[in-house]
C-alpha cells in the first residue's frame, strides 16, 4: 500500500453534533492546509445546522471532508455505548437507527465507517456493523512493543479477545465480518477530567506528540490520530494542534488520507 519510506496519516474527529465557532475553526485549520479530516457524527444529536454545514463543506472539498458515524447518542451505558455485556438486539436497534439517520441526512456523502463512543465495543457490535453493510470500523491500535506481541499471538490464534483485552486487526479484515479495521494510535489528550461532557483535560506536549508519531510510524504504515474538536477551544490549544499538523506536513514521505481512501488502498493491494 505504501513504500518503505512513506507513511499515511489520517485525522479522525469524534463527537460531531452541534455547530459552533470552535468546530468551524477546527475544520478550517485542516481545509486551509489541504489535509483530509474524518468527521464522526453522532446521529441522535446532530443538529440541522451541523448537517447543512457538513454537506456544504463536503461539496466544496470532497477530497478533504469525510463524514462517518460515531455511535448513536453517545450514551454511557454498560462500558461506553456498545461495550461490556450490551446485547445484540439493543445494539442492532441503535446502530440501525443511526445508519438510517446518516443516510437520510447525508446520502452519498456518508461513508459507512463506524467509530465507538468511549472506544468500547463487543462481539455483538461487530456482528451488527457487518450485517448492516458498514465497510470499516475505527478503534484503538496500541503501538507499544508489548501490545504488538499480544496482537501477534492473538491473530496467530485467530482470537478477537484474550484475557478480556481486544486483539487489533488494524489494516486487516476483521475475522468473521465484512469489515476492515483502520484504527488510531495517537491522541493529543493525555487525560480527561470531570464528568462526561466536560472539556477539562490535560494535553500532551508538542514534543510528546512528535515522539508518539515517530514511535507509531515504526509499527504501522498507517498512523491514525483521534481528535475531539471541543477540547481544542482557545488559541493555545488550537495553536498546539496546528503546529503538530504542520510538523507532520513537513516530514518526507507523509501522505494524508481519509478512511475511504485507506479502505480502497487495502483492497487494491489484496485484489
Amino acid at each position: 500500500m505504501v513504500s518503505k519510506s512513506s507513511r499515511i496519516v489520517f485525522f479522525r474527529n469524534d463527537d460531531v453534533n452541534i455547530l459552533d465557532c470552535t468546530f468551524i475553526q477546527f475544520v478550517e485549520l485542516f481545509i486551509s492546509r489541504s489535509i483530509p479530516l474524518v468527521l464522526a457524527v453522532e446521529p441522535a444529536n446532530v443538529t440541522p445546522e451541523m448537517v447543512r454545514y457538513l454537506l456544504e463543506a463536503q461539496a466544496a472539498h470532497p477530497v478533504l471532508v469525510e463524514i462517518v458515524q460515531h455511535g448513536w447518542s453517545h450514551a454511557e451505558l454498560d462500558r461506553g455505548e456498545f461495550g461490556g455485556s450490551r446485547p445484540y438486539p439493543d445494539q442492532l436497534d441503535d446502530i440501525h437507527r443511526g445508519f438510517d439517520v446518516m443516510q437520510s441526512n447525508f446520502g452519498a456523502a456518508f461513508f459507512p465507517a463506524f467509530t465507538f463512543p468511549f472506544g468500547q465495543y463487543n462481539r455483538h457490535t461487530i456482528r451488527v456493523l457487518s450485517e448492516l453493510g458498514y465497510r470499516v470500523f475505527s478503534s484503538k491500535y496500541n503501538h507499544t512493543f508489548t501490545a504488538q506481541l499480544f496482537y501477534r499471538f492473538g491473530r496467530l490464534a485467530q482470537r478477537k479477545w484474550m484475557f478480556g483485552r481486544r486483539i487489533s486487526y488494524h489494516l486487516r479484515p476483521y475475522p468473521g465480518s465484512n469489515l476492515d479495521e483502520i484504527s488510531v494510535s495517537i491522541s493529543p489528550i493525555k487525560k480527561y477530567f470531570g464528568p462526561h461532557g466536560s472539556t477539562d483535560c490535560a494535553f500532551e506536549s508538542l514534543e510528546t506528540l512528535k515522539s508518539q508519531y515517530l514511535a507509531s510510524s515504526k509499527r504501522t504504515p498507517v498512523v491514525g490520530i483521534v481528535l475531539h474538536h471541543r477540547y481544542h477551544a482557545g488559541p493555545d490549544r488550537m495553536s498546539t494542534l496546528a503546529k503538530f499538523v504542520e510538523w507532520l506536513s513537513a516530514l518526507d514521505g507523509v501522505r494524508f488520507m481519509t478512511l475511504q481512501n485507506i479502505h480502497q488502498s487495502l483492497h487494491r493491494v489484496s485484489a
